[in-house]
């Protein structure tokens, strides 16, 4: 079949039409009988159906290479998805641990904050205890059971002199008249 009356190439989509390309170049044996007279053209069409069963066999390699290509990239993508797949296979464990961190860390805050509450209620408290036994070191009033509030008048001093007198008659010094 002459090169001139084959169909225009485009690139087959799968092995079969490649297949069938190489079929249609390849001399039917009705082709093949040549009287013997045109031996130089016999060896013409040999060298020529050789390159381009050669060129052919080229244009054959680099299309499965450019098949071979995608799948290697499809492998790769398989590859890291499975790999992103692996770490989002852990993020549902690792979510549920750190809600329970937080869960963990909220109940110490409210527990902390509870006695934090009652740590300010013991220490006001204490703090009114305080101010009560300042007050109470503070007086230098001297409390005697069995004598009504004011009855000394405004010299104190004279009053419990006589007072301890009348109580004491064996005490005789008379205490200082200024305290």
């Amino acid at each position: 079949m002459p090169l001139a009356s084959m169909a225009p190439l485009t690139f087959p989509q799968s092995s079969e039409a490649i297949e069938t390309i190489v079929e249609r170049i390849q001399p039917s044996p009705q082709s093949r009988a040549i009287p013997q007279d045109s031996l130089t053209l016999v060896n013409a069409r040999d060298k020529l159906e050789q390159s381009t069963r050669k060129m052919f066999e080229v244009i054959l390699s680099k299309i499965k290479d450019l098949k071979a290509k995608p799948a290697q990239e499809m492998e790769a993508l398989h590859n890291h998805l499975a790999k992103i797949k692996e770490v989002m296979g852990k993020v549902p464990s690792r979510l549920k641990e750190a809600e329970d961190r937080i869960s963990n860390l909220k109940y110490k805050v409210e527990t902390m904050q509870w006695e934090v509450t009652q740590l300010k209620k013991s220490e006001r408290l204490l703090e009114d205890k305080l101010h009560d036994l300042e007050n109470y070191n503070r007086c230098s009033n001297l409390r005697i059971v069995g004598v009504p509030e004011e009855v000394e008048g405004k010299k104190m001093p004279d009053w419990v002199d006589t007072q301890l007198k009348k109580a004491i008659p064996e005490l005789t010094c008379s205490m200082p008249s200024k305290f």
